[in-house]
């Protein structure tokens, strides 16, 4: 999961309250099944780890962390906030992760040149230079 995507998730989290609460027993299976549900029926939701959780945070997390297809969004305070889309029809969707470089082709009146994206920065390449630079694999 992209830094995008869990900032989107972080936001859409901020106004809920915890659905889980971790005790004395930690994470038994029954938290576990519990957890589970809420998130086929949330898709995100908050867990507190509580001050008598034999567990600490990290432990937590790392813990919830190993069920399959759930993801571990935030860790702020003893909250967590986990996501797991739903397996049939997901309800949250994530933005598009940024790619790596985007290049469009600029059509010009003197020549054509190649706009490439990366991380909100464009930069013009003549297409001669493009096509020497494709052709020495660099």
């Amino acid at each position: 999961m992209t830094g995008k995507q869990k900032k989107y998730l972080r936001a859409l989290a901020h106004p809920l309250k915890p659905l889980v609460n971790l005790g004395k027993h930690g994470l038994s299976p029954e938290n576990k099944r519990e957890i589970e549900t809420l998130l086929l029926d949330h898709e995100l939701i908050k867990l507190k780890v509580l001050d008598s959780c034999t567990l600490s945070k990290k432990e937590c997390a790392n813990a919830v962390g190993r069920i399959k297809g759930l993801e571990v969004v935030q860790v702020i305070g003893k909250t967590l906030v986990l996501f797991s889309p739903h397996p049939d029809d997901p309800e949250i969707k994530l933005p598009a992760a940024w790619s790596q470089a985007e290049t469009i082709f600029v059509k010009s009146d003197l020549y054509l040149m190649t706009a490439v994206f990366h991380r909100k920065c464009a930069v013009l390449i003549p297409k001669t230079l493009l096509d020497d630079l494709s052709k020495n694999n660099l």
